[in-house]
């Protein structure tokens, strides 16, 4: 059986995002550290970015709504705490991520849309103690199974 439209998604936009490096003409290597899972991190590890499914639902539209389904996901940015151009280096990955994530429509398989971003939000409180970063969060629509 092969995997969820949703898993085949996640692993297109990881595959945009590992493009991310300063030979490709990006700001950072941030694509040298993406994960489909946000676990913990020990002291001292790299900035990573993450890719993390939100949820999905029956497209908004009502000529769609039974056969598309909107797909939610979010794409987390951080940097360790600790180096003077933290903040710097966390606003350069998000820059590098919005970028990479545009016009790329020929790398996602068919029927699944390219992802329009939402919005960026800074990590929460207590995220930010050791880390610097955001939510990028994005939207996509896929087939819906019947």
């Amino acid at each position: 059986m092969s995997e969820p439209l949703s898993f085949i998604m996640l692993q297109a936009v990881q595959a945009n995002l590992e493009q991310i490096t300063v030979a490709n003409g990006f700001h950072t290597n941030a694509g040298e550290v993406v994960e489909l899972e946000l676990g913990q991190k020990l002291d001292g590890a790299p900035a990573f970015i993450a890719v993390i499914f939100n949820s999905s639902r029956p497209s908004e539209d009502p000529n769609r709504k039974r056969i598309t389904a909107d797909v939610f996901f979010t794409i987390v940015v951080k940097v360790p705490i600790g180096a003077e151009t933290a903040q710097q280096t966390s606003h350069r990955m998000i820059d590098d991520v919005e970028t990479a994530m545009a016009g790329k429509q020929t790398t996602y398989p068919m029927g699944i849309s390219m992802p329009t971003w939402l919005r960026t939000d800074p990590l929460p409180d207590q995220e930010a103690m050791k880390w610097v970063g955001a939510y990028v969060r994005y939207q996509s629509s896929m087939p819906r199974k019947r």
